[in-house]
């Protein structure tokens, strides 16, 4: 599972770190990466540290566009527990990297990430678990999903389709 936001408390990345205390429980192998850094990283740090979940959980920091594109086509699953959001490019490009998203049930969300993403209540951790836990526990769904984010960010966020907004605005 991976996710990529500034660590700051509107990303609400604690929730994500006291869900993955969950799946660990059934799936010990699995990794949580944090791409960005922020005022927050330290507390994320310390509460990972504290549920002992620091073989499991890695914070990369800040990372070229390059090396988020390499972190996204070596995960499974993007998964995003904001309480607001603006647009969430990070959601569109892991989406073109066939990533399913996992996402706050926020309007904006619903917006961006459409049908083929999962929805969580954001301040349920035990709820971000379990749906995280529903791709990783069925591959058909896990496929279906992953097909339908990558289909969905390439033609509903593709550069020819943004330019043309854009253009359609400026004119």
């Amino acid at each position: 599972v991976c996710t990529a936001a500034r660590m700051v408390p509107v990303k609400n990345q604690s929730a994500l770190v006291r869900a993955f205390d969950s799946i660990i429980e059934r799936h010990p192998n699995s990794e949580l990466i944090f791409l960005g850094d922020g005022p927050l990283r330290g507390e994320l740090e310390q509460l990972t540290n504290d549920l002992m979940l620091t073989d499991n959980v890695q914070f990369r920091g800040e990372v070229s566009r390059e090396r988020v594109y390499e972190v996204f086509a070596q995960s499974d699953v993007f998964a995003i527990p904001s309480h607001a959001e603006g647009f969430c490019v990070a959601a569109v490009e892991a989406m073109a990297s066939g990533l399913p998203v996992v996402a706050s049930d926020i309007p904006i969300f619903h917006e961006v990430v459409g049908d083929n993403g999962l929805f969580t209540d954001q301040t349920d951790p035990d709820d971000i678990a379990e749906t995280v836990l529903r791709l990783r526990e069925n591959e058909n769904e896990y496929q279906k999903r992953s097909q339908m984010a990558k289909e969905r960010a390439t033609t509903e966020f593709s550069l020819d389709k943004c330019a043309e907004a854009y253009y359609d605005i400026y004119k």
